[in-house]
């Protein structure tokens, strides 16, 4: 009885070391499956992130495009609103220039004028008294 029940010990000990051999195999199988899973699950992941940066970076760089484009715009608008004022600027000054000459054209004219009528006027002052005198000195002088 005793060799049956050492027999019966030694064969539940085969009975458990194969059972464990089984669990260790296919536990060792499951974390291998678990490892190829989550190794695949991470390259997705990592394909994913490159993916998603790559679509971040070109609409990055479609959004600077973008923004330098508008600047661009931005900064040719102002330059064409300061030419164009810078142009009417000009075209007051030209007009505020030639008032101001023809009316400094029309006060030589007028000064001239004036000073003309006084030489005019002087001369015939000259003259008058000219005549005057030669009249009083035509009377004066005797007559031989």
């Amino acid at each position: 009885m005793a060799t049956d029940i050492r027999s019966g010990l030694m064969a539940d000990d085969y009975r458990n070391r194969v059972y464990q051999a089984q669990l260790q195999n296919h536990h060792e199988g499951v974390i291998r499956e678990m490892q190829d899973d989550h190794a695949e699950e991470v390259r997705k992941i990592a394909a994913r992130h490159d993916s998603v940066k790559k679509e971040l970076e070109e609409a990055y760089t479609v959004q600077i495009s973008q923004t330098a484009e508008e600047m661009d715009s931005k900064i040719s608008n102002i330059r064409q609103e300061h030419e164009m004022r810078v142009e009417r600027e000009k075209r007051n000054l030209d007009q505020e220039f030639e008032k101001i000459r023809h009316a400094s054209g029309e006060r030589v004219a007028q000064y001239k004028k004036n000073s003309e009528a006084q030489l005019d006027s002087l001369r015939k002052q000259y003259q008058a008294s000219t005549e005057s005198l030669n009249a009083k000195a035509k009377k004066t002088r005797p007559t031989t």
